[in-house]
């Protein structure tokens, strides 16, 4: 809808633990628009607030859902993608359940990290 008013899109991708497993990673995705007047690309998260995640946009400061955190082997992809990320994609079509969706994941975690 963002690119359909003219304003620049894009994909955004952070690798996070599970709250089950830390050890278990999982792909969280995110949005990024590009406003003209200030010159900067602003990640976006539509994940949804709940207690504990206070998602917003700000043109100042990020307010995205779940900040990083290194220690945890966790990662922030800085690249702004075009395109939705095609194993991303390909794993979601793949998977009727989430079961399925895990099974894939790990299959297609090494093609992401690239």
């Amino acid at each position: 809808m963002l690119r359909f008013f003219g304003i620049p899109a894009g994909f955004c991708y952070q690798k996070l633990s599970s709250s089950r497993d830390i050890n278990k990673k999982f792909l969280h995705g995110l949005n990024a628009v590009y406003l003209k007047d200030l010159n900067k690309w602003i990640r976006l998260d539509a994940r949804g607030n709940k207690p504990g995640i206070d998602a917003q946009f700000s043109i100042y400061e990020e307010k995205i859902a779940k900040p990083v955190r290194k220690e945890l082997g966790e990662e922030d992809n800085p690249v702004i993608f075009m395109e939705p990320n095609p194993t991303v994609v390909q794993v979601l079509k793949k998977s009727s359940n989430m079961e399925e969706l895990w099974a894939q994941w790990e299959l297609g975690l090494k093609d992401l990290s690239g």
